[in-house]
């Protein structure tokens, strides 16, 4: 019995697809080695793993389970909310404890650029300079 990890990963290039896939060695490493392919714009993200048995078997079987959701059928990648593709792991992996916080993180994360990107967004749109001449109190 071999035993591995199924990792989810997710790409700000692609918002709301996520890929799917197994390993043998660390989700980071296999993280990384993704984000370094040349056909990848942004580097990816770990949204959640856990580690399980039979790994290429947990794999398949959650591929066939989201298999509504799939992108494309001879990629990895589906369009699914991810509640459900945590149900999904959970169904077939016991250790899912890092699954809620990187969940957790991954939300985190994903709040705290968007909250960089509004507040430069505001502080641009709130200096004067910026402003149409209209509203800048002088006339033309």
């Amino acid at each position: 019995m071999s035993y591995g990890f199924v990792y989810v990963l997710g790409n700000d290039a692609m918002p709301g697809i996520y890929k799917i896939g197994m390993t043998d060695r660390a989700p980071r490493e296999r993280m990384d080695e993704l984000s370094k392919a040349t056909a990848v714009p942004l580097p990816f993200d770990l949204v959640m793993y856990a580690q399980v048995s039979d790994p290429r078997e947990v794999e398949a079987g959650i591929h066939g389970d989201l298999a509504k959701y799939r992108v494309n059928s001879s990629r990895e990648f589906f369009r699914a909310p991810l509640e459900e593709i945590g149900d999904t792991i959970r169904a077939y992996a016991h250790d899912v404890c890092h699954v809620e916080y990187a969940v957790y993180m991954w939300h985190a994360e994903a709040d705290a650029k968007r909250d960089f990107l509004l507040s430069h967004f505001h502080s641009q749109n709130h200096d004067p300079i910026f402003w149409p001449p209209q509203c800048r109190g002088f006339e033309e």
